[in-house]
C-alpha cells in the first residue's frame, strides 16, 4: 500500500508523459527526456540491416523512455531482471528503453533487432534463441 502510494507521489512530481510523432514512430517519455526520445526515434523509424534477415522496414511501432528503474518497472512489470536496459513487445509494437543504463542508443537497436526477429520469424522461438 504504501509503495503504490509512493510511486503515485514519485510520478505526480516527475508529471505525465510527453508524446511525439517522427515518422511512424509514436515517441513516449517524461519530461526532461522527450529530446532523446525523438532521437531514438529517428533512429527506430528508418530501416536498417540486420545479419540473416536483410533489410527491414520496422513500421509503425512505440517507443518509451524511461529515466529512472521505477518509470521502466511501470512498463515491464517484473518481465525482466532489474538490470535490464530495454524490452520489447513484438506483438504491440513496442520498445521500451532506460535512459539511464548504458547507451540508449545501443540498447535501442538490440530491441529492435527483436522485432526484426519476430517479423521475419512468423513462428514462436525460445527464449535462449530470441536473446
Amino acid at each position: 500500500m504504501i509503495t503504490q502510494w509512493l510511486l503515485a507521489l514519485a510520478l505526480l512530481f516527475q508529471g505525465e508523459p510527453e508524446l511525439a510523432q517522427v515518422g511512424r514512430v509514436t515517441a513516449i517519455a517524461w519530461p526532461g527526456r522527450l529530446a532523446l526520445a525523438v532521437e531514438l526515434a529517428e533512429v527506430a523509424d528508418r530501416p536498417a540491416d540486420w545479419p540473416g534477415l536483410g533489410r527491414r522496414d520496422p513500421g509503425p511501432l512505440r517507443l518509451v523512455v524511461t529515466g529512472t528503474n521505477a518509470e521502466f518497472e511501470r512498463f515491464v512489470r517484473g518481465r525482466m531482471p532489474s538490470w535490464g536496459a530495454g524490452l520489447a513487445f513484438p506483438g504491440a509494437r513496442t520498445i521500451v528503453v532506460r535512459a539511464d543504463a548504458g547507451d540508449p542508443f545501443q540498447v535501442l537497436r538490440h530491441e529492435l533487432a527483436h522485432l526484426a526477429l519476430h517479423q521475419a520469424v512468423h513462428v514462436r522461438v525460445p527464449l535462449w534463441f530470441d536473446e
